[in-house]
């Protein structure tokens, strides 16, 4: 897991080590048995919190020397850990954001506020040690950018009698729960910092450099072994792909005959399809005309009807005139029998039995004959109209009953030729349909050219269906 790789060291290793990996002089004459480090990139190494490997061991050295003085060890052991080296890997995101420097000096700043300023002495930073590498999953990656800080295990702790210490003592310096707080505490300032979280809580594999340098090589065998493996099953695949193409190739030459063929079924097919299309087309124009036709015929029809509308109001008014003239002959008639009975009255005839004798004056009968006189001159014409009125009336009575008659026969014959015409489209179309069809043949073709195309004749026949009935209901 990415995290801060402390390792203890003593005086001496520490200068047998630092002389050799840590000196930029030392690093770039001396042979290394890393053969991963490049030494045309170790000029871009550099140093934070000191100017060389020199002064950092210098400032280390006179450190020890000011804390065994002001805090004495109880007892100095050959093997005693005066030293503490701090590495921690740059994160690539943080490489490409161009934000490395700011990153170490922050991690300088970080070693200090939890070491204490006195206690860190510098940081060395490589970058000539990028290579490929093959991880534990077997995958291949780029190592990291990395920092060395080297720190004095200053400590402050209480012994078993309750007695408080101070000094150099790596082991009250490093104990479980400062390990656990410093990776902690350094992943909460690398993401409230720089916004990515250092920690990726993967499994720690506490193994050496060299160890982990000898896990890769034998990472590497075993891939390679698995590559030749992949290799020979790819040689095995090739050959039999030569074989499958060779089958291909044959099954190629089979195919485009069969393309060819089907060519030419599909040209004989598209020939007889333009053939159907252009006698669909032809039988459309009939049919079209035949239309035509009945609109006009329609037209004929409606004038009739008009015609017959007109004719039966006239009829009507006719009637009505009838009616009134029928009226006025009733009264003409009652006058008339009035009129006898009152010449009658005025000459002194004598009157049916059941009516009685009526005598007047002579002034009173020339006064009453004198209104009545004058009465006729008035409805003279009106009399006479009224005496010709029973015949005219009888001949106006003929006259309609003719009309009549012909309007009946009218209806009939229009109703006559309207039937004909719906019989004899339905029999065009019928015969259309029967005479034209397409080959059963040729639509199973056409329809697997064109999925649509039974939908579409169908589509065509129903709506000339509905047209033609259309125009006969109407």
């Amino acid at each position: 897991m990415a995290s801060i790789n402390i390792a203890k060291y003593t005086s001496t290793a520490l200068k047998a080590m630092g002389s050799k990996h840590l000196d930029m002089d030392a690093r770039l004459r001396l042979n290394h048995s890393n053969e991963d480090i490049n030494k045309e990139l170790t000029a871009q190494n550099y140093y934070i919190g000191a100017n060389s490997w020199n002064e950092i061991i210098g400032s280390w050295e006179q450190r020890v020397k000011e804390a065994d003085e002001l805090h004495p060890p109880q007892r100095v052991k050959a093997d005693r850990v005066t030293a503490l080296m701090c590495e921690a890997k740059i994160p690539w995101e943080i490489v490409e954001q161009g934000r490395e420097r700011e990153f170490v000096e922050e991690y300088h700043k970080f070693l200090c506020d939890t070491f204490g300023k006195e206690n860190v002495h510098g940081e060395c930073v490589h970058v000539d040690e990028t290579h490929l590498y093959i991880d534990k999953d077997g995958s291949e990656k780029m190592s990291m950018h990395h920092i060395h800080a080297l720190v004095n295990p200053y400590a402050h702790w209480t012994d078993k009698k309750g007695n408080e210490h101070e000094g150099i003592n790596a082991k009250n310096c490093l104990t479980r729960t400062f390990l656990k707080e410093i990776q902690r505490e350094w992943d909460l300032t690398v993401k409230r910092e720089f916004g990515i979280n250092y920690m990726t809580y993967e499994t720690p594999q506490h193994k050496t450099v060299e160890e982990l340098k000898r896990s890769e090589y034998q990472n590497v065998l075993i891939n390679m072994k698995q590559k030749q493996e992949e290799i020979r099953n790819i040689e095995n695949t090739l050959e039999w792909n030569k074989v499958r193409q060779q089958m291909a190739v044959d099954n190629i030459h089979e195919l485009e005959a069969q393309k060819v063929q089907m060519e030419q079924q599909l040209d004989k097919v598209s020939l007889e399809l333009e053939q159907g299309q252009n006698t669909l087309a032809e039988q459309q124009s009939i049919i079209s005309e035949q239309i035509q036709k009945i609109d006009q015929q329609q037209t004929r029809l409606d004038k009739q009807a008009e015609n017959i509308r007109h004719n039966r109001t006239v009829i009507d008014k006719q009637q009505t005139k009838f009616d009134g003239m029928a009226a006025k002959i009733e009264a003409t008639d009652q006058y008339l029998t009035f009129e006898t009975k009152l010449e009658d009255l005025l000459n002194m005839r004598p009157l049916p039995l059941n009516h009685d004798r009526v005598t007047v004056s002579k002034e009173r009968y020339e006064q009453m004959r004198y209104v009545f006189n004058a009465m006729l001159k008035q409805d003279k014409n009106t009399l006479h109209l009224i005496k010709n009125m029973p015949d005219e009336l009888a001949r106006k009575e003929k006259e309609l009953q003719q009309m009549r008659s012909e309007l009946d026969r009218e209806k009939e014959k229009l109703e006559q030729e309207r039937n004909n015409i719906r019989v004899t489209v339905e029999m065009e179309v019928k015969k259309y349909i029967d005479d034209h069809g397409l080959d059963n043949r040729i639509m199973r073709e056409l329809s697997k050219q064109y999925p649509d195309f039974e939908n579409k004749v169908a589509e065509i026949k129903e709506e000339l269906k509905q047209e033609i009935h259309y125009h006969m209901s109407r």
